[in-house]
């Protein structure tokens, strides 16, 4: 029984721009985070204090980081 063995696995290259989609990912998560504070902000003027809405929003606040980390 013979096994073919690789000679020498192919390498991956980084991204030539590696520098520039950091940035890019930062800038992502900064305006996300800009804009969640900025719904809370509003919202809070519409809706009443309570143990309800606390919940929502860090069930919103969780799935937002979910999809944060999945896009990054």
């Amino acid at each position: 029984m013979t096994t073919a063995v690789a000679a020498s696995q192919p390498s991956v290259a980084p991204p030539k721009n590696a520098a520039a989609t950091a940035r890019a990912e930062v800038k992502l998560i900064a305006l996300l985070v800009a804009g969640l504070l900025l719904l809370g902000a509003i919202l809070q003027l519409f809706v009443a204090p309570g143990a309800l809405p606390m919940v929502d929003n860090l069930s919103l606040m969780a799935l937002t980081l979910v999809a944060t980390s999945y896009v990054s």
